[in-house]
């Protein structure tokens, strides 16, 4: 039963027992208080339900209010009711309709361990990093507050993005990188001259400042991203294919193996480590790097590869009750920070599958 339908039924108590009051009061005429508990009705109640419907960034709110009101609502039909045990045998049942919570979107959050072994949380909030608040946290994200290139690299810091996260940083030379879910960047306190080196662990947007006689690395466990000056997007999740994706400029990718291949603006590189495979194809990068500009947008992806990224923004756990329905082809855009329920529901009108949501967890089935 939904939260409509309690409305509804609620309300039909309400008017019977206001017309009783009436009928016996002998104050039933029109216009009374039956017509301005109607006229009540239609200006508050009904425009708050519409509005519930049609929000979708305040749903958690929404969603809380109105379970809030079904209580209530359930609470004056029992008590309206008395002792009358034929209605009160269909509304009892009611109140067991369990606090369904929507999956809300993740955040920008993010823990630092800097080369000192000191942690910090960061959120939205502005903050003073490091003992000798050598860095700082503002509506920019994490930057170096005085960088000096020419000081020797003598430690790391390390940046974690969880499940359910994301965040931006400034490096010390001035490069942006934006961090996406369950992703670790390792950086050093400082650049020294010659080769920047960061480690990445999970999926990156770079956009590299360039210095003469310094080129820019990122360092993965499948191999390294050699970097001149340019903004591409790296990914290396251990159960996905590592990626590259260049927006402008040049990299270069380098196996573990010494198997190399260069990339050219608008192409993305997708090397396989189980086989050293690498496979390049021209593309429209906005598919792959529209996270950084707070949407998610997909054109003919698997299931599975949709499912994997969204399970990360939402910190949810996606289950397949057959593994074909990966495969599936699809093609849709959400905001980052809306609700994924309408999502699947328009997977579902555009694909032989259903979703069942329960709790933490997507459950994926072919539709019966």
């Amino acid at each position: 039963m939904t939260w409509k339908d309690i409305y509804d039924y609620s309300e039909r108590l309400l008017r019977r027992w206001v017309q009783t009051l009436e009928q016996e009061e002998g104050k039933g005429a029109p216009g009374n208080f039956s017509e301005r508990i109607a006229r009540q009705e239609r200006y508050d109640a009904g425009q708050a339900y519409l509005r519930f419907r049609r929000s979708q960034r305040s749903i958690r709110l929404r969603w809380t209010a109105a379970a809030a009101v079904a209580a209530c609502l359930v609470t004056v039909s029992v008590w309206l009711l008395g002792d009358r045990e034929d209605e009160a045998a269909w509304v009892m049942p009611v109140a067991e309709v369990p606090d369904v919570q929507p999956i809300q979107p993740g955040s920008r959050k993010a823990v630092l361990t800097m080369a000192d072994g000191s942690v910090w949380a960061l959120r939205d909030s502005a903050m003073a990093v490091g003992k000798e608040q050598e860095w700082r946290v503002d509506d920019a994200g994490l930057q170096a507050v005085a960088p000096d290139t020419a000081a020797p690299a003598l430690a790391y810091n390390t940046l974690e993005v969880p499940r359910g996260g994301e965040f931006y940083l400034t490096l010390p030379d001035g490069t942006q990188v934006w961090l996406n879910s369950a992703s670790v960047l390792r950086f050093p306190t400082q650049f020294a001259g010659g080769m920047r080196e960061v480690q990445l662990e999970g999926e990156a947007y770079f956009d590299v400042t360039h210095i003469e006689g310094s080129p820019f690395r990122v360092v993965m466990d499948e191999g390294s991203i050699s970097v001149l000056g340019t903004e591409f997007c790296a990914t290396s999740y251990p159960d996905e294919p590592m990626a590259a994706t260049l927006v402008e400029g040049r990299i270069a990718f380098e196996a573990q193996d010494g198997t190399a291949r260069e990339l050219q603006p608008n192409q993305r590189l997708e090397y396989d480590r189980a086989t050293g495979g690498m496979q390049v194809e021209e593309v429209d990068t906005w598919l792959y790097t529209s996270w950084r500009e707070d949407v998610f947008c997909f054109e003919n992806r698997s299931l599975g590869d949709i499912l994997a990224v969204l399970s990360r923004w939402y910190d949810v756990q996606v289950v397949f009750t057959d593994n074909a329905l990966k495969e599936v082809r699809l093609s849709g855009t959400l905001e980052k920070y809306s609700a994924i329920e309408p999502f699947l529901r328009l997977f579902e009108a555009g694909a032989d599958v259903e979703f069942k949501v329960s709790g933490r967890q997507i459950t994926v089935a072919k539709r019966k």
